[in-house]
């Protein structure tokens, strides 16, 4: 039954990302590693981003209320957005590699992620992401500044909080 679920959780969730033209680095348990801008460069990496998130959000409240008589709980899925340099590449040893990104930056997206169960909210992004997130249309809610494991610095957190009216 939760393999069932899961294959069909991350249907939805994987056609969502390359939809934006993401690339799924890793999935590990009910989450999923994507990133944009890599292996090919993306100009607006971090507005496909925003909308990718935007829809994955959307097409997962679909995907429970499509299952909510199958299965008893619906997926909680959050996401987190940040942009930043990364090293991307083939990591591992001569018998077993992955197509993988690590740093400092993949951490804090992962961190900000971790954080929407604190706050009850489902799309955080850090101030990187604001300028493309207003720039696609997207009403950002600061939510303040904050002091993350790892990281020497304060990071301003926003919530990607809705879609703009088309005018």
């Amino acid at each position: 039954r939760l393999f069932k679920l899961l294959s069909r959780y991350y249907q939805a969730t994987i056609s969502c990302i390359h939809e934006h033209q993401g690339t799924v680095m890793q999935l590990v348990g009910d989450s999923i590693f994507a990133i944009w801008n890599a292996p090919k460069r993306q100009e607006n990496h971090q507005a496909l981003a925003c909308r990718g998130a935007w829809a994955l959000r959307q097409c997962l409240r679909q995907f429970n209320e499509e299952t909510k008589d199958t299965y008893d709980d619906a997926l909680e899925t959050r996401l987190g957005l940040h942009a930043g340099d990364a090293s991307v590449g083939n990591l591992g040893s001569e018998d077993r590699f992955e197509f993988a990104a690590i740093g400092a930056n993949t951490n804090l997206a992962s961190r900000l992620e971790g954080l929407n169960k604190h706050l009850g909210t489902e799309v955080l992004m850090s101030e990187e992401m604001l300028t493309a997130a207003e720039a696609s249309g997207f009403l950002c809610r600061p939510l303040g500044r904050f002091k993350f494991k790892g990281l020497d610095r304060v990071v301003k957190v926003f919530e990607l909080a809705e879609e703009k009216a088309a005018s």
